[in-house]
């Protein structure tokens, strides 16, 4: 950053850099998700079979992705957040729509919980976050981002343990041996 660059285009830079993140993050977590065992023309005839790629012309992927959920999960008019039972709705009806012209594959890149009045009432009773059951069954695949490490790692465990149905987590740079 030069240092005559003032506070607005500072502002421009950090939003293209965070698109920019969410984006290689989107594709990673697209290259992580597990395929079907047998593709489509695969040989089953025995463990050295080699699948037989079959030309079905082109297809069309629709990746939708969002991060910074941030324990969003109250209507906030003040900032225009509908809540997130609005926002599934609207994920789900991305998702219908976008089905009928090929794979839909839904992603988030992090940062799905923050500190708020929501997260405290799921941190204070047993059983799986709200942060959990409000995104259940909406992301075929999700990152970690660095908030939702603030609480330490059982909160984190208590995070992902919380899915029904479980999903993959994609994450780097983290130390899960103990």
């Amino acid at each position: 950053m030069s240092p005559t660059a003032n506070g607005s285009e500072r502002a421009v830079r950090r939003r293209k850099t965070k698109y920019l993140r969410a984006a290689v993050a989107a594709i990673v977590m697209l290259a992580a998700l597990p395929f079907a065992a047998e593709p489509l023309g695969a040989q089953s005839d025995g463990a050295d079979a080699v699948p037989t790629l079959i030309s079905v012309g082109p297809v069309t992927l629709t990746i939708l992705h969002n991060n910074d959920g941030e324990s969003k999960l109250l209507p906030d008019p003040d900032s225009g957040f509908p809540g997130i039972a609005r926002f599934v709705a609207q994920m789900r009806e991305l998702q219908a729509a976008a089905a009928g012209d090929g794979p839909v594959v839904t992603l988030t890149s992090g940062d799905n919980f923050l500190a708020s009045l929501e997260l405290g009432v799921s941190l204070d009773r047993d059983g799986p976050m709200y942060d959990s059951v409000a995104l259940s069954g909406l992301y075929d695949a999700m990152a970690l981002g660095n908030h939702d490490f603030d609480f330490g790692p059982e909160v984190t465990a208590r995070f992902i343990e919380g899915f029904s149905p479980q999903i993959p987590f994609l994450s780097a740079n983290i130390d899960v041996s103990a």
